[in-house]
């Protein structure tokens, strides 16, 4: 058990540090998303969030009804 928490907390800061030295925009869950899909592809980490990240001007409204507004 202790072993699989001291990872967790490696991983965490392994991805803190790539996306600070990477100035990305996206959130350290988004970003370790991303990186869950796509273990076995050889891309450079900024090119594999840069085609990964949403674009704000590309996105469409979606038909699901807000809770609270």
């Amino acid at each position: 058990m202790k072993t699989q928490v001291w990872i967790a907390v490696c991983v965490y800061v392994l991805a803190a540090i790539v996306r600070k030295e990477l100035r990305l925009e996206v959130s350290l869950s988004q970003m370790l998303q991303i990186v869950s899909v796509s273990p076995f592809e050889q891309v450079p980490l900024d090119e594999l969030f840069e085609k990964m990240a949403p674009h704000s001007d590309t996105l469409t409204p979606c038909n699901q009804l807000m809770l609270w507004y």
